[in-house]
Order: structure tokens, then C-alpha cells, then sequence
């Protein structure tokens, strides 16, 4: 049986044509797999650019934690050797420890809110133990061990207690 030229050329062009089919089905599986792929760096380049944002903005934080520090601390510092009293010295001391406080409490993870008024309550009693004061009493924080607050509520909070037993 001898084929004749048109059903050859039908047969090859028939070939060619599931060929052509079976190379574009594997062009789009390749191009599904590099799509998500794509997708999948992407993601990950978002979240090292977050990542370095983060990073970022956590060293400028620090660089501005030490200008502070350094700066009004020295000079804060130098206040307390050149006060004219024990009593403004006192004050000055208080101020400074005020600045460390905000720069401590910045750095670290946010407590709970039990954790904070504990710290405020041993630091009014320290504060409200000099001769000078008759205050007795056992504050006990009401707001539940869980209960998160924000680094900013946490340190004006203590900053109030401090003015409030000085």
C-alpha cells in the first residue's frame, strides 16, 4: 500500500500540528511554573525590603536613643555638679533619670500593664521614702497580668507616677 503525496503531506502536517499542540502545552506549563516562581521571589524580595525597613528604622531609633543620651545626659550631668543646692541637684538627678527611663523603656519589648505599675509602684516607693514624705500604702495594679499596652502609654504612665510622687 503506497500512500499517496496528499495523504503523506496530511499525515506530516497532522504530526506537525499535535507537535505544535503538545510543545505549546509544555511552553505553558513552563510559563505557570515561572509565573510562580516569579511570584514566590517577589514575595520574598517584599519581605526583605519590609524586613530592611524595619531594620532601618530600628538604627536611626538607636542613633537618636544615644544622641539623647549623650547629649542632654552630659549636659544634665553637668547641671547637677553646678547646682547651687542639694535640693536642685535632687531635681536635676530626678530629670536625668527621667531621660534614661525613656530611653530604657524605648529600647525594650513592651510588659504588661502588671509589669509597668509594678515598676512605677517600686520606684514611687524609692521616691516617697525620703524624709520628707509620709505616704504609706500597697498599690496594686487592677488591670489583668495579659493585658498589653503600647511602649508610648507605657512611659507616659510612668512618667505621671514619677511627677505625681515628686
Amino acid at each position: 500500500m503506497t500512500a499517496t503525496l496528499p495523504a503523506v503531506l496530511v499525515a506530516i502536517a497532522a504530526a506537525a500540528l499535535i507537535g505544535c499542540a503538545v510543545l505549546a502545552a509544555r511552553l505553558r506549563q513552563q510559563a505557570g511554573r515561572h509565573r510562580r516562581a516569579i511570584r514566590a521571589l517577589a514575595a520574598r524580595l517584599q519581605t526583605a525590603a519590609d524586613e530592611a525597613a524595619r531594620l532601618a528604622a530600628a538604627a536611626e531609633r538607636e542613633r537618636i536613643y544615644a544622641d539623647l543620651h549623650d547629649d542632654l545626659g552630659a549636659r544634665l550631668l553637668d547641671l547637677v555638679y553646678r547646682a547651687p543646692t542639694p535640693a536642685e541637684a535632687d531635681r536635676v538627678r530626678a530629670i536625668l533619670q527621667d531621660l534614661r527611663d525613656v530611653v530604657t523603656r524605648s529600647r525594650g519589648t513592651p510588659g504588661t500593664l502588671g509589669d509597668v505599675l509594678a515598676d512605677i509602684r517600686a520606684e514611687a516607693v524609692q521616691r516617697l521614702a525620703r524624709p520628707a514624705s509620709n505616704w504609706s500604702g500597697t498599690p496594686r495594679p487592677t488591670c489583668p497580668s495579659r493585658c498589653w499596652t503600647r511602649r508610648a502609654r507605657c512611659t507616659c504612665t510612668g512618667s505621671c507616677a514619677r511627677r505625681s510622687a515628686t
